[in-house]
């Protein structure tokens, strides 16, 4: 749920009114749901009407894609290991394509645990090039946890450069990917970001 809180003074008496907004069911996505709303205030009476005041906010709404499920290698799930994976964000904010998420993970069974993980940020146009940063490969032992590991930026924005202009358009995959033992996890999305993205 979004909540937002806003804070309105009248010109008369100094008067302050606050109040809180909730908006339950505003979708989100990786790339962000763009809106904006407008907060109006007048005092009460007659004539008042040339004192009406108001402010507009602009905000981004964001849905992150996350698994916990094991993936490939017949889908076999070690037992009392558990594992997170999320894409928090794959975005452009008018330089570089961000992505961002991390990876988490927890030993509760009694033997050593192999944990590992990677991002990739791959353009569709050179597929053979991607960006690709790794966390730390360790050994886990009874009752130890994995990361959080987070993605880079430094590593894995993608530059651009400027605003997307209208005949251009950059296709990108985000992928990550978290092992423990035998056990694989990942998220994976593929956007394509045009002049509509542009902030």
């Amino acid at each position: 749920m979004l909540t937002m809180f806003m804070k309105v003074r009248s010109e008369g008496d100094g008067t302050k009114t606050e109040d809180y907004f909730s908006f339950p069911n505003l979708p989100g996505s990786l790339k962000g749901e763009k809106y904006k709303i407008m907060a109006v205030a007048w005092p009460h009476g007659e004539g008042n009407f040339l004192r009406i005041d108001s402010e507009t906010y602009n905000f981004t709404v964001y849905k992150p894609r996350y698994t916990t499920k094991v993936h490939g290698d017949g889908g076999q799930q070690l037992r009392d290991v558990s594992g997170y994976v999320e894409l928090s964000r794959h975005y452009f904010d008018g330089l570089n394509i961000i992505m961002e998420g991390y990876v988490s993970a927890y030993n509760g069974s009694n033997d050593e645990v192999n944990g590992s993980a990677w991002f990739r940020h791959t353009w569709s146009k050179d597929r053979f090039d991607p960006l690709k940063h790794a966390a730390p490969s360790v050994k886990l032992g009874p009752g130890q946890s994995y990361g959080p590991h987070y993605t880079d930026s430094m590593i894995l924005n993608f530059p651009v450069g400027g605003p997307i202009g209208e005949v251009e358009s950059y296709e990108l995959n985000a992928h990550i990917h978290l092992e423990t033992g035998v056990d694989h996890r990942h998220v994976d999305h593929t956007y394509t970001f045009s002049d509509e993205d542009n902030p």
